[in-house]
């Protein structure tokens, strides 16, 4: 069997047989939540079709076949992801052909999200965040889109460079298995085999909360066809500027994203990020908005406008009135659109 042979063959398996190669329950057709660790997926949007082998994700916007799955969920170029799973499925004779499934020892992987997380260790992430010094790259692009170096101390953004150099520093701290539940590694990592959720040269945005780190965020600001942001594996996402909601500001901005809320902040605004629309506000933060004027700045496109609307819908309940601010200019799909307006910046 040729190169070729070897990859068209691949592909034909099914969405369902690769998903337990990886210890996942996929469909073989219809919708689940996205099985993707860098993809917090509230809605269901990741499909299944052709008989089961073809899959896309309407919410983060990958599709593609076998290879294609384990290219993503493992983080692999194309050609590693075709080794690993060449490696799961041929045989003694030389034929690809995928084990059948067993009745246990399969995780659905949405499910694990909804499951109660650990406490976010707030020593691992500081420690993380101690060894990413911001570069005067980092500082560049952020000055493209209209961030300040104030505001980026204020918000103590860094930039990883070395990451599998900066996470086997914590390792030999930490050990393997505190890192890992930190969410730092791949879920799919191991001790012998490991992979880093952020990639090289990213800008990290720790999220902060009583001064302590709960969260860590990475942007890769360099050109890719990868997914720009990544999360933490298999930890919850949280308010971006959570400590905002219970300060001392009478109004307050929700927004979407990081790099929003910091466009909010050169604005002059005291705003709380949402990582993507489908993110929600937990109940002691829609109590405490309850004393506050609040003013809804998701993004002026046809998603964001939606959200909003179901946003003030829930506030409501919670006995906290809002507002849907109106796009501040006929060309700003985003706060960040209309700060780099503002200053001029293309």
């Amino acid at each position: 069997m040729d190169c070729k042979q070897q990859t068209d063959t691949l592909n034909e398996l099914t969405v369902g047989a690769v998903g337990r190669l990886l210890g996942l329950r996929l469909p073989s057709s219809g919708t689940i939540c996205c099985p993707f660790d860098d993809h917090q997926d509230k809605r269901p949007s990741f499909s299944t079709f052709g008989g089961g082998i073809r899959w896309k994700c309407f919410g983060c916007n990958r599709t593609g076949g076998a290879i294609d799955f384990v290219s993503t969920f493992l983080d692999l170029d194309f050609a590693s992801a075709k080794k690993w799973l060449l490696s799961k499925t041929i045989n003694l004779e030389g034929a690809i052909q995928v084990p059948r499934p067993v009745q246990h020892g399969y995780f659905n992987h949405n499910q694990t999200k909804a499951v109660a997380e650990s406490t976010p260790d707030h020593e691992v992430f500081a420690a993380y965040l101690m060894r990413c010094p911001i570069l005067p790259s980092g500082l560049s692009y952020l000055a493209a889109r209209g961030i300040t170096k104030t505001t980026v101390e204020m918000f103590s953004v860094g930039q990883v460079t070395s990451n599998r150099q900066l996470l086997n520093q914590l390792v030999c701290l930490y050990g393997f298995e505190r890192v890992a539940t930190a969410g730092l590694y791949t879920a799919t990592s191991t001790g012998q085999r490991s992979i880093p959720v952020f990639n090289d040269n990213s800008l990290v945005f720790p999220f902060i909360e009583k001064n302590k780190i709960t969260y860590l965020q990475a942007r890769i600001f360099e050109r890719t066809k990868a997914p720009k942001w990544r999360n933490l594996a298999r930890r919850s996402r949280r308010i971006y500027n959570a400590d905002a909601i219970d300060g001392k500001a009478a109004k307050i901005i929700i927004c979407e994203g990081v790099i929003d809320t910091l466009s909010a902040v050169e604005l002059g605004l005291t705003p709380v990020g949402l990582l993507g629309v489908s993110a929600q506000l937990n109940s002691h933060q829609m109590t405490s908005l309850r004393n506050k004027l609040v003013c809804i700045m998701l993004d002026w496109d046809a998603a964001g406008e939606g959200r909003a609307t179901e946003l003030k819908q829930t506030l409501l309940q919670y006995g906290v009135a809002s507002h849907r601010q109106e796009r501040p200019s006929s060309t700003a799909n985003d706060l960040n659109d209309f700060l780099r307006q503002k200053r001029e910046i293309q």
